[in-house]
């Protein structure tokens, strides 16, 4: 019936200095898929590998720790791709997704050196977004208290 090939790289610089901490990731994927129907050139919507992988991924990080303190902000891009979604049929069908930027931070604080106070918050900076082949995600605030002996 076929088969599917990828290539791919993936680069990544980071660093520190001082109280500062910074990265930057890049993914590329490029997916071929050769799957033929009886040789009809009829496709699977099931196995649209090729087209519901995003060629480009981009992860941005910068953060800043100082006595106890640390903020740190995240920024995702992601382009667009196909989402693979049952229809009502019974059948699948594909959506498409639009390139999309998110950010993502938390801050925390250290109370003592055994209890930690933290505040993150993923994809802040839109009310919904669709990170993959998975239904829209909500942003999401979170407050974690953590003890440690």
């Amino acid at each position: 019936m076929g088969a599917s090939e990828q290539v791919g790289v993936e680069l990544e610089f980071k660093g520190e200095k001082d109280n500062l901490q910074w990265g930057v990731n890049y993914a590329f994927i490029d997916v071929n898929d050769k799957f033929d129907l009886f040789s009809q050139g009829v496709s699977f919507v099931g196995l649209e590998f090729e087209r519901s992988t995003p060629k480009h991924k981009v992860n941005l990080h910068g953060g800043y720790s100082l006595d106890g303190f640390s903020i740190d902000l995240y920024g995702q891009f992601v382009s667009s791709s196909d989402r693979i979604v049952p229809n009502a049929g019974g059948g699948l069908t594909l959506d498409r997704v639009d390139d999309f930027f998110t950010l993502s931070g938390q801050a925390s604080y250290d109370i003592t050196d055994w209890w930690k106070v933290t505040l993150s918050a993923v994809a802040f900076d839109s009310k919904t977004h669709r990170p993959s082949q998975v239904d829209a995600a909500e942003r999401q605030v979170y407050l974690q208290t953590s003890f440690h002996w």
